[in-house]
């Protein structure tokens, strides 16, 4: 799609909403979104920086001083 042509846009936008809906389709790829592939995507980005993820124990987010 060309930068800058809106009614090519538009049109492409309504041809999408026209067509039904394919649900599995839509699970299908919300699955590449879970928490777990999230975090490890963000640590690869890091690690490319040259960046060590900090590693943070899920009880010390329940530190007894802050409460």
């Amino acid at each position: 799609m060309p930068v800058g042509n809106a009614g090519m846009l538009a049109e492409a936008i309504l041809e999408t909403l026209e067509q039904p809906i394919d649900r599995a389709a839509l699970q299908r790829r919300a699955a590449d979104f879970t928490t777990e592939r999230t975090v490890e995507a963000f640590a690869q980005v890091l690690a490319s920086l040259g960046l060590q993820p900090s590693v943070v124990h899920p009880t010390s987010l329940y530190d007894d001083r802050l409460v």
